[in-house]
């Protein structure tokens, strides 16, 4: 019988204030910032990244892939 392996790729979290979430996540989690888009005063959309060591990221999932996080206003 053939096990099914899930993994979260992306997870969106709407927060009420974008930097003091951006700088829990980089500052004290360590993800890295990929994007920090704001195309206007009303919208804001920040993608982080948690780096995992190649050897156990290969152990959880068979993806290359890192899991993201999504911070937004106004979504």
């Amino acid at each position: 019988m053939r096990t099914h392996t899930f993994s979260f790729e992306v997870i969106m979290v709407p927060v009420s204030d974008v930097e003091r979430a951006l700088r829990f996540y980089v500052d004290q989690v360590g993800f890295t910032l990929d994007v920090d888009y704001s195309p206007n005063d009303a919208f804001r959309v920040v993608q982080l990244t948690r780096q995992v060591q190649a050897a156990r990221s290969r152990s959880v999932t068979d993806s290359a892939t890192h899991p993201s996080v999504h911070f937004a206003t106004s979504v």
